[in-house]
């Protein structure tokens, strides 16, 4: 188990580095938000939720962010759980955190599910025969 003095000091040494040059494949924003989000389930993990939260809430990528509030609702008491979903659909993309809902509140999903088909973009049925035909036509020209 890890102890609670070091989580506190892997959050100061996340937040304290401001040098960029030591990244290759990220940018500097990315990487910090990997790190926070790993220092999140760390916190989750060690039953410091509250601490967890406000991690969570302080990542600056949107997308992480909303990754790291799912992973935490994965493992918070259902009220709570539906709070962090609820934040993860707002600052991220609204599929993050669909897996995390369906657990928690299978009725909520279902009447999202039922909001969002009558605005699903329609495309036209193509049987096989006439993708085939189209293929071809394609190759063709």
């Amino acid at each position: 188990m890890i102890a609670a003095d070091q989580l506190d000091r892997a959050e100061k040494v996340t937040r304290s580095i401001t040098d960029a040059n030591w990244l290759v494949w990220t940018t500097f924003s990315e990487s910090l938000a990997r790190a926070l989000t790993v220092l999140v389930e760390a916190l989750a993990a060690a039953s410091q939720l509250d601490h967890a939260e406000k991690v969570a809430r302080s990542i600056p990528n949107p997308k992480s962010q909303a990754q790291a509030l799912t992973k935490l609702a994965n493992v918070a008491e259902p009220a709570t759980a539906r709070s962090l979903i609820a934040e993860a659909l707002a600052v991220g993309r609204w599929t993050i955190p669909l897996w995390a809902l369906a657990d928690v509140d299978p009725t909520a999903l279902s009447a999202f599910v039922d909001e969002c088909e009558p605005h699903r973009p329609r495309r036209p049925a193509v049987n096989a025969e006439q993708f085939r035909a189209d293929g071809d036509r394609e190759l063709s020209d």
